[in-house]
């Protein structure tokens, strides 16, 4: 991306990435400004997500539609950590909880009944 200054096709390719991850998560929209707030709202990212998110969006969008425009180094490779960030929330985190949310296999059985009694 660097050597080439192919800027404009990174925040692009990472606009398509966010569309194909909320894709696979089975959030639908017309575009990709329906499927953040649609995210947001079924709890799949927090506000503060879907804020960073719309940036991510608007800045494709100035690489996808606005000709001849300069995407700066700095937006392009703070777009693409921010999508590998957020493909981390919908896909590694989830998997992540399911191993923090069972019973510790270090707590003694009689334990693990008490607790889902209270």
């Amino acid at each position: 991306m660097y050597e080439v200054e192919a800027h404009a096709s990174a925040v692009v390719a990472c606009g398509r990435t966010l569309e194909m991850a909320a894709d696979k998560r089975k959030v639908v929209g017309r575009n990709l400004s329906e499927r953040v707030e649609k995210m947001r709202e079924n709890g799949l990212i927090t506000t503060e997500f879907s804020e960073a998110m719309n940036y991510a969006r608007l800045i494709r969008n100035i690489g996808a539609h606005a000709a001849g425009a300069k995407i700066s180094p700095q937006s392009a490779t703070g777009c693409m950590r921010f999508t590998l960030q957020t493909l981390r929330l919908l896909f590694e985190v989830p998997g992540e909880l399911v191993n923090l949310t069972e019973r510790p296999p270090e707590l003694p059985e009689e334990e693990a009944e008490e607790r889902v009694a209270q």
